[in-house]
């Protein structure tokens, strides 16, 4: 099915060229353009037939071409057609380049919601098909594709019609035993029905059975990738330790349920020869920084270098002062390194790093400099990791040999996601939120409320308390009409400096 296009009957140069601009290049790529909705086109009305309110499909013959200009920056095209029933008007808003596409005594299909306006049926911005002299249009449940300029409905519906009349089977891809229990179509018709549907039953059944086959290799192929990765040899660590008990002593608060499981899962995997490739999954405040905080005072425990990496200076920050206090009394070395670290700094703990000196760093994208160079990495922690590319997660992780990872994230993801996307990930959920933590209130509001937004945000900064104002925009921008932080700065500055 990776033939070239123009091994179809009908496709030549240009309507290749057509295809193309839909990201189609190849057999394969054109039977896969499902489709995006579906039409009833089983009868074909007469003029006369037609009611108001309907949405039909008519064959006429051109009978006249107009083209109105009521106002500037509207134009009305008018093509009237007339089957020997009677006469129908098509109207076209802003659409007078159309005029000459159409010429007295063409012949044309027209799909769309009959109405009957100034004295005569019409058809506002119909599906129009140009028909040969004897040619018919498609009828039956027909496809709708998405389209781009250029490209018309009938140059993809004809290509893969010509394909399916030209070819009566397709290679399987499911195992043979698969097939037998999840599959109740062969492939051929599967993509057939999804095209060109005979009934609603049908077309289910086809859609079903290509959503498990794509779910089946997507699984299958992160399947090999898990085994791909777990069939090295990683940092085996021993069960926890004194180090352990002293950082768990220092905690001022007693781990949930969930993070006590969380802390488990990690530590058994770590105590695997295999790489961990786990991903810790909790909302903001349930506490996935103590959990990570205890997996890189287990790699230090054993020996190893450990390191966390977050997207921002302002979160690398918070998690360095936050690890930091909770291994305040472990003989344990841990750097910051950023972006806007100095660069004598920066040299210093490239040269720690190298030697060992330093056992956990906590820092940015400046992590994954060439620079930076461990002795002996034994565990990377990737926080809120969608922030990062795959190449920029992969030249941390290859610091080390075979490292153990774990993926930090407080992005919801449903679990059919989960398997999806990080499919070849062992998963820890922490649902619990820590003893005290008051719930978040969300409330959405538009733009009148905003001076009791500004009032309310006065009584808490009295109170001492601190607001934060996120903006779509950091600047003012022509082409967007959103908020900007800067001009909502100086206007709330203003304000505020006015009112105290």
């Amino acid at each position: 099915m990776n033939e070239a296009l123009t091994s179809i009957k009908g496709i030549g140069p240009g309507r290749e060229k057509q295809l193309h601009k839909l990201g189609i290049d190849t057999v394969s790529n054109l039977l896969a353009y499902f489709p995006r909705s579906y039409e009833d086109r089983r009868k074909i009305y007469s003029i006369k037939e037609l009611e108001t309110g309907i949405t039909a499909g008519v064959v006429g013959t051109v009978v006249s071409i107009t083209e109105k200009r009521p106002r500037p920056r509207l134009s009305i095209l008018e093509v009237i057609i007339t089957d020997g029933t009677g006469l129908m008007k098509i109207v076209l808003f802003n659409q007078g380049y159309k005029k000459n596409f159409y010429k007295k005594g063409q012949r044309l299909y027209a799909y769309g919601k009959a109405e009957f306006q100034y004295g005569s049926m019409q058809m506002n911005s119909p599906q129009i098909e140009n028909l040969g002299p004897d040619a018919m249009p498609d009828t039956g449940i027909v496809p709708i594709y998405p389209l781009v300029d250029g490209v018309s409905q009938y140059v993809v519906r004809a290509s893969i019609r010509n394909w399916f009349e030209a070819h009566h089977t397709m290679d399987e891809i499911l195992p043979p035993e698969i097939m037998n229990y999840h599959a109740s179509m062969k492939r051929y018709d599967a993509f057939k029905e999804m095209h060109f549907p005979s009934s609603s039953e049908s077309y289910e059944k086809a859609r079903y059975q290509l959503a498990y086959e794509e779910l089946f290799i997507m699984q299958s192929g992160l399947a090999l990738l898990r085994n791909k990765e777990q069939c090295h040899v990683g940092p085996k660590m021993e069960p926890d330790g004194v180090l352990m008990a002293q950082c768990r002593s220092n905690l001022p608060f007693k781990l949930t349920g969930d993070q006590e499981r969380a802390v488990t899962e990690i530590s058994q995997d770590m105590q695997d020869e295999r790489p961990m490739q786990r991903l810790l999954q909790g909302d903001v405040g349930s506490g996935k920084t103590v959990v990570a905080t205890l997996s890189l005072v287990k790699a230090v425990e054993n020996g190893y270098q450990a390191v966390i990496m977050a997207p921002t200076e302002i979160l690398a920050t918070q998690h360095f002062e936050g690890i930091t206090e909770f291994c305040k009394t472990l003989p344990i070395n841990i750097a910051l390194l950023t972006g806007s670290t100095p660069k004598k700094e920066k040299d210093k703990i490239y040269e720690e790093l190298a030697n060992g000196t330093i056992q956990l760093i906590i820092g940015t994208h400046a992590l994954i400099q060439d620079k930076v160079q461990f002795k002996n990495l034994g565990l990377v922690i990737i926080d809120e990791q969608h922030r990062f590319g795959v190449n920029q997660r992969a030249a941390l992780q290859h610091k080390g040999v075979y490292p153990h990872v774990l993926i930090m994230t407080a992005t919801p993801i449903p679990r059919t996601m989960t398997l999806s996307v990080y499919g070849d990930l062992a998963v820890s959920l922490i649902k619990e939120m820590p003893p005290g933590r008051k719930p978040v209130k969300t409330y959405v509001v538009d733009s009148s409320y905003k001076e009791r937004l500004r009032v309310f945000f006065g009584k808490e900064m009295a109170a001492g308390h601190q607001v934060y104002v996120v903006c779509p925009l950091v600047e003012e921008s022509e082409k967007l009409d959103l908020q900007a932080a800067e001009e909502l700065f100086l206007e709330l500055k203003d304000y505020f400096y006015k009112s105290f």
